[in-house]
């Protein structure tokens, strides 16, 4: 008898998903063995019991040895291991480059957008820049400085380690009002009442 198994192997979506994507034993001749002519267990180590309860993963942390048995009437019990694996979430984080802005006395600022990859359905980013604010006439570099990342209904559970996150600088710049500037004449007559 053997068996020809596979872990799960995907990039982390925020769901939880079985250990084991497939089980398929063969036996005598290479005679494919219906499933249900064969019982199933798992575990995750050797200390830990035989359960028939198929192991979950979700987060990257979850990613293990997940260790089969298999057996069928008339062979031999079988083992063996397979990686379940949940790979980190790819994103970019860009801040925004603008540097037309006019000097007006009023603050202006930039933001940031996702511009590669995407969160896991119902998900939210929190993302921290520096230098996105600036008044006077100049320029500076806006750094991405953090990005976290949360799930769950209250959106309060820190999920960041699940993503491999790359970041973008952008830059902000305000330029000299180049409106013409128009003196008024001022009355230079003195009081004459």
């Amino acid at each position: 008898m053997e068996a020809d198994t596979k872990g799960y192997n995907g990039v982390y979506d925020g769901k939880a998903h079985p250990g084991v994507a497939s089980v398929k034993v063969t036996g005598v001749g290479g005679a494919e063995i219906a499933a249900e002519d064969m019982t199933v267990k798992y575990r995750l180590s050797d200390e830990d019991e035989w359960s028939s309860k198929m192991p979950q993963v979700t987060d990257v942390a979850d990613t293990t040895p997940v260790q089969i048995q298999v057996t069928v009437a008339n062979y031999e019990p079988i083992t063996t291991t397979v990686q379940a694996v949940v790979t980190a979430r790819p994103i970019t984080v860009t801040a925004e480059t603008k540097d037309d802005f006019v000097y007006d006395g009023t603050e202006k600022s930039v933001s940031y957008s996702i511009t590669a990859g995407t969160l896991a359905d119902g998900q939210k980013e929190k993302v921290t820049l520096e230098g996105n604010k600036r008044t006077e006439v100049g320029g500076n570099n806006v750094i991405v400085k953090e990005v976290k990342i949360f799930a769950g209904e209250e959106l309060d559970q820190d999920v960041t380690a699940n993503y491999d996150i790359d970041t973008v600088q952008g830059h902000i710049n305000i330029t000299n009002n180049t409106t013409d500037l128009k003196f008024v004449e001022a009355d230079t007559k003195g009081y004459n009442g």
